[in-house]
């Protein structure tokens, strides 16, 4: 999994190698994070081909682990994902969503 900074927020593609961490702008990625960036066609005749889509992480976000973030997500800045959660919706800045699917928690004061 690749990072590269963009527009103040880090867009997670699989296809770029530059740098996760860009100075100041430091997500905290705990430990077995999973960032689904590729998935398959729904057509059976096609479902073997493999198709990228972006996350976005704005700055200072926290992703718990065993967290699964997938394609298409956006996590605004200084938001928290909480351990075990599955994102799968925008998740807004500053604040804490938690469960299976990801549910907003409370805002960040």
């Amino acid at each position: 999994m690749y990072f590269k900074k963009w527009q103040k927020k880090l867009l997670l593609s699989g296809r770029d190698n530059s740098k996760f961490c860009p100075g100041s702008d430091c997500c905290l990625i705990v430990h077995n994070v999973v960032f689904a960036t590729l998935n398959h066609d729904m057509n059976p005749d096609r479902r073997q081909i493999c198709i990228p889509k972006s996350i976005e992480l704005g700055k200072n976000v926290w992703i718990g682990s065993n967290s699964t973030i997938l394609s298409e997500v956006k996590i605004g800045h200084n938001a928290i994902v909480a351990a075990g959660a599955v994102v799968h919706k925008d998740v807004e800045a500053n604040s804490i969503v938690g469960g299976v699917p990801a549910k907003f928690i409370k805002w960040i004061v």
